[in-house]
């Protein structure tokens, strides 16, 4: 029915992957930039500890490096990226003799984050070309390729296949403008994320939900400064009573007895609180961090004592199996600190917590900016919502990833709230954004 529909505006008039196909004579670059989106996404190793992304943003470099510049946000983020990356090396080459310097983990750590500046790049052009939502399809296609390939252990839905599928359910549905299928997606992903464990996606999932269809049924939109202002408190205000809400819906058992016993066992391991309890490995951080503020380097690996150190932080959560978790994962090999802003300051040493602090106020920005405009795709929220997430509590090495996709789809152009296209599929292109060079529409 018309009235369950989004309306059709600058950003994705005459949208819809059934559509009339584009020109053939666009056809080309388009199956280049969905190919490369999915490639990015296809996060497989390969020698010298690069990966298939890295040969994307690289071999594309001459087509996005020109659209960068267009975009707020895209500068200040490559100084801070391009910052931390030198003080590691710097770190790195100035490690205590007391810290072994894995070559490896020197090199894929480093080729990490910069696959990760480049790629905020390369999707940036591919989103022109093709729009946001088939990038969100490409991107999570490659992500479920790869959890093909990966997949094994106990709860595989929950480690490899719910976020991929999230981010191709939501683009899909976002292609439709069907406000009941956008709807449906988001209490598949909640419920599917309730079901088996995942509460920070289920959590997410909602959340955006509920901002999505906030944004979608204000009567009077929100304009200049002031105007972002209150959506951004309004933001605040819907995160922080949200967490209250649910913290206190799954400690009665709202989502399930599993959901249920370890609720209320995380909150008797940290005095109440169910995020550092649920995280316990920022107490061993923070122990990290008094010892050596200026961090450690790229590919540092720890030693017995920075080990015994983190130990003793950790020890003082009360959770029962936190020794073997810290020997098996966090320790094991090198630093894996389970948190994109601990990472980065391992690694990268006050520049890397800078770097973070950025990333968490782009983020902000891009979520605010998709609350303020209502033809930006709902899977650009639902990334920047849960990026924000992972900045706090997620691994850098699937983090970094979604949150170069949330920052691909979701920053601006230079001076104004651009509405991009939200579907290559289109009979009409009424967008008046620059074309990449060597692409002329017609």
């Amino acid at each position: 029915m018309a009235e369950n529909r989004l309306p059709a505006g600058p950003s994705d008039a005459g949208s819809g992957l059934l559509a009339t196909p584009p020109d053939s004579s666009h056809l080309g670059i388009r199956i280049l930039a969905f190919t490369a989106m999915v490639l990015l996404g296809f996060r497989r190793e390969l020698p010298l500890g690069i990966t298939t992304g890295t040969l994307v943003v690289v071999a594309l470099l001459p087509v996005w490096v020109p659209v960068v510049r267009r975009y707020g946000g895209a500068t200040i983020l490559t100084v801070a990226t391009m910052a931390a990356f030198v003080w590691g090396v710097w770190l790195t080459a100035n490690a205590p003799p007391t810290n072994h310097v894995d070559t490896h983990l020197l090199v894929t750590d480093g080729a990490t984050l910069l696959t990760f500046l480049l790629g905020v790049g390369v999707i940036l052009w591919a989103r022109e070309v093709i729009g946001v939502n088939p990038v969100g399809i490409a991107f999570g296609v490659g992500l479920t390729a790869t959890a093909i390939l990966a997949a094994g252990g106990e709860n595989t839905w929950k480690y490899y296949f719910a976020v991929p599928v999230a981010i191709v359910l939501l683009a899909l549905a976002g292609a439709t403008r069907s406000r009941l299928t956008i709807a449906l997606a988001f209490v598949a992903i909640t419920v599917s994320g309730a079901v088996s464990d995942f509460r920070s996606l289920a959590g997410c999932s909602l959340l955006a939900g509920i901002l999505w269809y906030w944004r979608d049924r204000r009567s009077v939109h929100a304009t200049g400064s002031a105007g972002r202002f209150r959506v951004f408190v309004t933001l605040i205000a819907t995160v922080v009573g949200m967490y209250f809400l649910l913290t206190a819906a799954m400690g009665s058992g709202a989502f399930g007895e599993a959901i249920q016993q370890r609720t209320i066992a995380q909150e008797s391991y940290s005095g109440g609180s169910v995020l550092s309890g649920g995280r316990p490995e920022w107490a061993g951080t923070l122990e990290l961090m008094k010892a050596r503020p200026g961090g450690y380097g790229v590919g540092v690996v720890p030693s017995g004592s920075d080990i015994q150190l983190a130990l003793n932080g950790l020890a003082s959560t009360g959770v029962p199996t936190i020794r073997g978790y810290a020997n098996h994962f966090l320790f094991d090999g090198g630093f894996k600190l389970h948190s994109v802003t601990a990472d980065l300051w391992v690694g990268y040493g006050f520049a890397g917590i800078a770097l973070a602090v950025i990333l968490a106020i782009l983020l902000v920005k891009v979520l605010v900016n998709t609350l303020v405009d209502r033809h930006v795709p709902v899977v650009v929220i639902f990334l920047s919502m849960y990026s924000l997430f992972q900045i706090a509590v997620g691994p850098i090495w699937t983090s970094l990833p979604l949150i170069a996709l949330a920052l691909g789809l979701g920053l601006y152009k230079q001076g104004a709230l651009h509405r991009e296209r939200t579907d290559v599929l289109s009979v009409t292109h009424t967008t008046t954004s620059p074309v990449p060079p060597g692409l002329t529409r017609t």
